[in-house]
């Protein structure tokens, strides 16, 4: 039987046959950036600050369409089942998008390193450990010493099994050789209540959550080789003489893979020029949020790097 993947690509290949020149006048119209969270979050809101600033290097509007669900597998998908012409392109947590298709294996309709085409990186999420204002522990070490010698006495929150997130807390705790019970939540914002509220005593998030909450949250702890730069106050685990947890959520901007190569070319461009532009990095660092860019192939080259470090991760918190 003919897979539905096979059929679609099968249609996407015949409207580029047709349209053999489509580059030469390339973007003739308003682009379309799918983001598959809700309007208000991280991911979101890189996508608005590109479409805002994209139109003088691309020279059309970029809007953005909210298709929440299935840790953006729903968007992904409408993506690649419309015209591979570049006016639909898809805003990719790409972390996210990847663990999802890990989890579902051969059942995911799209596959992050097959289906799309990477046009480039915008920016990333950086996994951070957060606390109670009022908790006593100071630093991460301090965390993993309490834990050490109690660890039915903690509890901790992230925005859900299966997300970045809490394969990141699952890595720390693994690496810290430590076992504490987790509380799940759907979504960043109840994870970060929870730990301002001290119903858990630590949770794993986007390190921005705590922007606007500090006098209810802190952050002991990101993971990563480096600090994230929109918030420079908060170590990494290694820096604070703990294993290091390499895993961050980059947020990259996709296409269907038959994307014709030049017109490929024509976004990526834009959207190199527009990261690297001063109004773009002011309106992502305001939000609290770290300005990481990257060509198609650097970008790609990360991923699959992230994919590597997921793999064993994946398989030990499989249900």
């Amino acid at each position: 039987m003919i897979e539905r993947r096979t059929l679609v690509k099968a249609a996407v290949a015949a409207t580029l046959l047709a349209s053999p020149l489509a580059a030469q006048d390339f973007p003739s119209k308003p682009i379309t950036l799918v983001v598959g969270f809700n309007a208000g979050g991280g991911t979101d809101t890189y996508a608005r600050a590109l479409a805002g600033t994209i139109n003088e290097a691309l020279g059309m509007p970029m809007v953005v369409v909210n298709r929440p669900g299935a840790a953006g597998m729903i968007a992904a998908q409408f993506v690649t089942e419309q015209p591979a012409d570049g006016y639909t392109l898809y805003m990719a947590s790409a972390g996210s998008f990847l663990v999802k298709a890990m989890y579902d294996g051969e059942a995911a309709p799209v596959q992050p390193l097959e289906d799309m085409r990477i046009l480039g990186q915008i920016g990333a999420s950086i996994p951070g450990l957060l606390v109670p204002i009022d908790s006593p522990f100071q630093s991460a070490a301090d965390l993993v010493a309490a834990a050490q010698d109690d660890p039915d006495a903690l509890r901790w929150s992230h925005p859900g099994r299966g997300s970045l997130f809490q394969l990141t807390g699952v890595a720390f705790l693994q690496e810290n050789g430590i076992a504490v019970q987790d509380v799940p939540f759907q979504g960043g914002s109840r994870a970060r209540n929870a730990v301002a509220g001290a119903q858990v005593d630590f949770g794993f998030m986007g390190v921005q959550l705590q922007n606007g909450f500090e006098s209810q949250i802190r952050a002991i702890g990101v993971a990563g080789s480096e600090r994230d730069p929109a918030n420079p106050d908060t170590p990494t685990f290694a820096e604070q003489g703990l294993p290091d947890v390499p895993l961050t959520n980059p947020q990259m901007i996709m296409a269907s893979a038959e994307v014709p190569d030049d017109v490929a070319a024509i976004i990526s461009e834009a959207i190199a020029a527009t990261v690297e532009g001063e109004t773009y990095g002011r309106l992502v660092t305001r939000a609290g949020l770290s300005v990481q860019g990257g060509t198609p192939e650097e970008a790609r080259g990360r991923l699959e790097a992230l994919q590597a470090e997921l793999e064993p991760l994946v398989e030990a918190t499989r249900e």
